[in-house]
Parts: C-alpha cells; sequence; structure tokens
C-alpha cells in the first residue's frame, strides 16, 4: 500500500478476523490510516487514534438518514477524510464533512508496467479472437453492468471480452474463501455469443489481454476511482465511459455514456471503429491522464498529506 510507504515506521493492521479489543490495543493513542468501511472498526478508529486518516473508499455517507448523521458526526473528528476524485470530494462536502478536512487521494497507477502491456497475438490466440476488433472489460459482477457492455457489442457487432472469474470455482480462488456469489456476473452474459469469459486474469496475462484489446468499456452503476479504467488507459486504449462525474479526468479523451444506456455505448463503438484517428487520438490521450496516477506522484502526495496533519513521514 502507498500509505505504508510513505509513512515511517507503519505497520499494516488488518481488522478481518481480529478483535475490537486488539485492534483498539494496536491503535491507541497511535497515528493511523483507516482504509475501508465497517463498524466499529476501521469506521470508529478516530476515538482511538492521536492522529487520523480515513478513506471510506465510497463518495456518500450512506441512504439512511440515520447511517449519514452518525458518519458525518464520526468522519468530521477526523484529521483528513480521503477520497479518490475532485467529484467525491464535492460529494461529500455536500452531505456535510467540512471542506477542509476532504483531501482528494487518487489511487496509484503502475503506469510504467501496464504502459509496457504486450503479447497480444498470444492472448487472441488462446481466445480463438483472430484479428477482429473487440471490446474489453475489467471486473464483471453486476454492479459493473457487463450485460450493458455485451449488448452495447452485440448491436455494434463487435466481441466482448469480460475479464473476471464467472463461476464459483473462480471465486473460490480468487477470494481465497466462501461467500463471495455476489461477485458472479449476470447470467444471462454466459450464453451471449459474442461474448468472451477469460475468467480472473493476472500478471503477463493481463497485459496481453490489453495488449490485444481494441477499445476499453467500463459501465459501472457507481465508482470511486475505477483502477482498471487507469491501468487500461495507461495501455494506450481508448475509452468509453459512464457519464457521471468520477471519470471528469477523461473528458475530452473518451467518448461517454449513461451506465445504462447500451445503444449510446454502442454508438460509441461505432465511432471508435469508423473513426480509426479518433481512437488513436483519444488513446494517445488516455495514455497522458494514466500517467498522471503513477505510483511516485501519488506516493509523494501521501507523504505531503501525512506531514500537513502532524504524522511523521518518509
Amino acid at each position: 500500500m502507498v500509505c505504508s510507504e510513505a509513512g515511517r515506521n507503519c505497520q499494516i493492521l488488518s481488522v478481518k478476523d481480529n478483535t475490537t479489543l486488539n485492534v483498539i490495543k494496536n491503535i491507541l493513542k497511535k497515528d493511523i490510516h483507516a482504509h475501508g468501511r465497517g463498524i466499529p472498526f476501521p469506521e470508529l478508529s478516530v476515538f482511538f487514534a492521536r492522529k487520523a486518516i480515513y478513506t471510506p473508499y465510497n463518495d456518500t455517507l450512506g441512504q439512511k438518514w440515520r447511517t449519514r448523521l452518525v458518519r458525518r458526526f464520526v468522519f468530521n473528528r477526523y484529521d483528513k477524510i480521503c477520497v479518490q476524485t475532485e467529484y467525491g470530494r464535492g460529494l461529500l462536502i455536500k452531505e456535510g464533512i467540512r471542506a477542509d478536512k476532504v483531501a482528494v487521494m487518487p489511487m496509484p497507477v503502475d503506469y510504467e508496467y501496464f504502459s509496457k502491456a504486450s503479447g497480444g497475438e498470444v492472448f487472441r490466440k488462446k481466445h480463438n479472437l483472430g484479428k477482429d476488433p473487440f471490446v474489453i472489460t475489467v471486473g464483471i459482477r453486476p454492479m459493473k453492468r457487463p450485460d450493458i457492455i455485451a449488448k452495447a457489442c452485440e448491436a455494434a457487432g463487435i466481441k466482448a471480452v469480460l475479464v473476471g472469474p464467472y463461476k464459483k470455482s473462480d471465486l473460490k480462488k480468487t477470494w481465497k474463501g466462501t461467500g463471495f456469489d455476489w461477485y458472479l456476473p449476470p447470467k444471462e452474459i454466459l450464453e451471449m455469443e459474442n461474448v468472451v469469459l477469460t475468467g480472473q486474469l493476472t500478471g503477463k496475462s493481463m497485459l496481453q489481454a490489453l495488449d490485444a484489446a481494441t477499445i476499453y468499456a467500463h459501465s459501472s452503476v457507481y465508482e470511486g476511482f475505477g483502477i482498471a479504467v487507469y491501468e487500461g488507459a495507461a495501455t494506450g486504449l481508448p475509452m468509453c465511459l459512464p457519464s457521471y462525474g468520477t471519470f471528469d479526468a477523461f473528458r475530452g479523451a473518451a467518448l461517454f455514456h449513461d451506465y445504462d444506456d447500451h445503444k449510446k455505448l454502442a454508438r460509441n463503438i461505432k465511432r471508435y471503429l469508423d473513426t480509426p484517428g479518433l481512437m488513436e487520438k483519444n488513446g494517445k490521450k488516455s495514455r497522458q491522464i494514466a500517467a498522471k496516477f503513477d505510483y511516485p506522484i501519488v506516493r509523494k502526495k501521501y507523504v505531503d498529506l501525512y506531514k500537513s496533519v502532524g504524522i511523521d513521514a518518509a
């Protein structure tokens, strides 16, 4: 994690399978950066720490008014609340978090790694893709709306390559446990003829897939940042993205659609295929945008953040 390298003598403490008492013991009067959501921890860490920063990985305080009320009180006690985009910052401020408390801390992109994607021919051969263009997306649980991407590709006459676990056996390998059936994609896409399901890809195989792809499409209902989008952008792929503010960084460099509008997404895919110059132009812009979120750049942001609240930083 970036925060573990940006702070001096930093240790990572997991609340999973840990007792409340042990968590309190380990964070009592310490400088901490809490991550994720959960009651009592990590959300209530601020009441036991010395200096406390919190990254909830969500741009809303919740749906119920009681939940929002409690989180508003808790979040405003932290020295800083971290969000991943300016859009997210605006949302939390509107919900009552003090503006001076909310800091934009994007996720880091391993630009050097993904910008050197190669081996596309190996991937195409493995999945019988030939030389035809195809759309790729990473993350296919229902909230990511892979059904929208698949339908759009079907309408555009192009294959949709969907990366992510799609069988229960894949889930167990990916998550090292059970109870993650909610991560499986909608059943309807499993039988669509234009869909290629790759399963979970990592390392070299992921670079091969991105190198082989023609267009990157994303259609998630909600996204706090979208690290997979930036990784695809780092390879120089032209982007088709949902038109909410999370992806404002790509304005003028991507084609946008409402996350549930497969017809508009299909038109955007066709526009790219019919305009090679636009694909090349937006692909170059995508790469330039991803480079702004390279790991060393984000790490410095963490160092500066910690120093601003009095936490000893590297």
